[in-house]
């Protein structure tokens, strides 16, 4: 399962390797320049599907809900996961 800090540090990394403001990402999604798109994310609130699916589209990340994909099959493939999966 994925917590808010995990996916906080995915969307901060791609953010920042796209050159992108917080700000930048607050305005492709709501139209307005408003950082708390991703500063609710870090204070810990974790965000509706929906808001998952718009920030993949604006940081050009695959948002995929569905079994869990083979490992080496290419996309979906969750680094760590199959470590998780020998520790259970």
């Amino acid at each position: 399962m994925y917590t808010t800090p995990y996916l906080y540090r995915i969307f901060e990394d791609r953010r920042k390797e796209l050159g992108l403001k917080q700000e930048d990402v607050g305005m492709l999604i709501t139209g307005r320049p408003d950082s708390s798109v991703l500063q609710n994310i870090r204070r810990g609130a974790m965000p509706s599907i929906k808001r998952v699916s718009e920030l993949c589209d604006v940081l050009q990340l695959e948002c995929y809900v569905g079994p869990e994909r083979k490992a080496g099959t290419g996309k979906g493939h969750r680094p760590g996961a199959a470590q998780e999966r020998e520790n259970r």
